[in-house]
């Protein structure tokens, strides 16, 4: 299997129904995942976007931080489908290596990050999606799972982990980043 390890818009099960009927892509590749944990790296919005009218999610090395999404196991012949909504084809990212903690396991995966040349100074996410996130969350990359809301008492990680955990439990991400 292809372990894709996911954050951001790739959690919003519009936008990957949305992309999927565009593409000829079965959306049910993404319909259940296992809640993870990237460590060594932060959450941040350096990359623009004319779809999302701003910002969007990127990965920055940072040993201190750590990162909170949903790692999907693709099957191989679906790889191809992952590399394209992530922009490989079109020079957008480059996939890397990870190692997520997941199901109390450590587990190798893949990630991707905009290519340095692609990317600007890191600020707000763009209105799409700072629209949604009320909440100062720690780990937005978790926030279309959220559907812009967070549960009460919750926030941060706290948040992060309950939505992944209801992913984990076969619970459909939010509709919407």
């Amino acid at each position: 299997m292809y372990r894709y390890f996911a954050y951001g818009s790739a959690l919003s099960k519009r936008h990957i129904g949305e992309w999927a009927a565009e593409h000829g892509v079965d959306a049910r590749l993404f319909a259940r995942g296992m809640p993870a944990i990237l460590h060594g790296y932060r959450l941040v919005f350096d990359v623009e976007s004319r779809f999302w009218g701003g910002r969007v999610a990127n990965l920055a090395e940072d040993k201190d931080a750590a990162v909170h999404g949903v790692v999907f196991e693709i099957p191989p012949p679906a790889k191809d489908a992952v590399l394209r909504k992530e922009g490989v084809a079109t020079g957008l990212s480059e996939e890397i290596d990870v190692s997520v903690d997941a199901g109390g396991k450590r587990i190798a995966a893949k990630a991707f990050v905009a290519r340095p040349e692609k990317r600007g100074e890191p600020g707000p996410a763009s209105g799409r999606l700072g629209s949604r996130a009320g909440a100062d969350l720690a780990s937005p990359a978790v926030l279309g799972a959220l559907d812009g809301r967070v549960p009460a008492g919750l926030s941060g990680g706290a948040a992060a982990r309950s939505v992944a955990s209801g992913l984990a439990a076969g619970e459909p991400p939010g509709d919407d980043l």
